[in-house]
């Protein structure tokens, strides 16, 4: 006999399948720049319209899940997923369904990220310091097996503009299944009491000054701003835009799959590491994983200066590992800086932060036309990434002294 999936790991297929459907673009990048003979300039607009349609649905589902219901906003996030994954089978013939999809890509993610993670984090009473590491493994999962397998299945199937797509929707169907009777605990008797004490305007009122409260403090200003951009700036960066560079000539679908795999599941093998670093000292991870940003940044220039091939698999290995190290340490601090009932809508914050990182393929393609410029833009990256290691290097000790 089987044991019955806990609560929290319905909830996170649901995370996983739509970052499955969110990041399996990534692995077909090759197949419209070769196949439709789009360019890299629409290609990389196409891939950055996913934040469009991202944040604003972000907010709006985090303020109903803290308000209302957990669940709706992930149920949705998973339909809308596989309607995406339909609108971009069609994308090869009408190249604007390229943007349409990607647009209900980014609207899925943002039902899904604020609600999920805070359902997920509701769910696991057996360990509530074990749900940021939870949710990122999840998401990392879904983030890199989707282009994983797409890439695969692009390079080697036949239909490669339709058959990754159709993977994603039979994987759908069986989240959906796992996921929708699942509990949700966000509404417990503490909150009925509240509720029926005061006036929905005076709790509506509480808890906005509750949500402003937490992300003015220092934690957060002095934290997440400066390190969430570096999220997804450190992934795009080794799965779209390096593999935009460096061609693999007759294997640039698998090639671009395998990158991203490898990207996001060592953002996901690292996550357990960066949760013991985040149980010895809050914060401490957020130094660690800038500092492997800014090395993955310089691996990177080294890839475009030497265009060697075999450069992608450690600038990978590193940037992947900065993106878990700073995911997990940013999921961390938001949990630890506001009240359990507003954490979608503090998740939310966070991740529209991260999800700044998304615009850095586009950025590229349209500054770096040079390999020169591919090199300086790698190496001003790094950097970046260097100073702010050093500023929160400071501000943590600072706050530990």
């Amino acid at each position: 006999m089987g044991t019955r999936l806990p609560g929290w790991a319905r909830v996170a297929t649901g995370i996983t399948v739509v970052g499955w459907g969110a990041n399996q673009f990534a692995a077909l990048l090759p197949v419209y720049r070769e196949t439709a003979g789009l360019p890299d300039s629409f290609i990389a607009l196409a891939f950055a319209t996913y934040i469009v349609g991202l944040i604003p649905v972000l907010f709006v589902a985090a303020e109903i899940a803290d308000r209302v219901d957990r669940r709706w906003p992930v149920r949705v996030a998973v339909i809308l997923s596989a309607v995406a994954s339909i609108v971009l089978c069609l994308g090869s013939q009408e190249a604007w369904l390229l943007l349409l999809g990607r647009f209900f890509s980014g609207a899925a993610a943002g039902a899904v990220l604020g609600p999920g993670t805070a359902w997920v984090t509701d769910l696991s009473a057996d360990d509530r310091s074990a749900a940021p590491k939870r949710v990122a493994v999840a998401l990392s999962v879904g983030f890199g097996g989707g282009p994983l397998a797409a890439g695969l299945v692009a390079q080697w199937a036949p239909l490669p503009e339709v058959l990754p797509y159709a993977l994603h929707l039979l994987i759908s169907a069986i989240a959906a299944a796992l996921l929708w009777r699942a509990p949700d605990t966000s509404l417990d008797n503490e909150e009925l009491v509240e509720q029926a004490e005061v006036s929905a305007t005076e709790l509506v009122s509480r808890r906005r000054a509750s949500f402003w409260s937490a992300i003015t403090t220092r934690p957060f200003l002095w934290t997440i701003p400066l390190t969430a951009p570096w999220v997804f700036s450190a992934a795009t960066m080794s799965f779209a835009v390096i593999p935009s560079v460096i061609h693999v000539q007759g294997f640039e679908a698998a090639t671009a799959g395998i990158i991203t795999g490898l990207t996001m599941g060592t953002g996901a093998l690292i996550q357990p590491l960066a949760q013991r670093i985040e149980r010895g000292r809050a914060g401490r991870a957020f130094p660690l994983g800038m500092g492997i940003a800014a090395l993955g940044m310089l691996l990177a220039a080294g890839t475009f200066a030497a265009r060697l091939t075999v450069l992608m698999l450690p600038s990978a290995i590193a940037l992947g590992a900065a993106y878990g190290l700073v995911l997990v340490a940013g999921l961390r601090r938001m949990e630890e800086i506001g009240h359990p009932k507003d954490r979608a809508r503090l998740n939310a914050a966070f991740y529209s932060l991260s999800y700044i990182g998304f615009a850095q393929p586009l950025v590229f393609a349209l500054v770096a036309v040079t390999p020169n410029a591919q090199t300086l833009s790698a190496v001003l990256g790094a950097i970046v990434a260097t100073v702010t290691t050093i500023g929160i290097a400071i501000r943590s000790r600072e706050s530990h002294a």
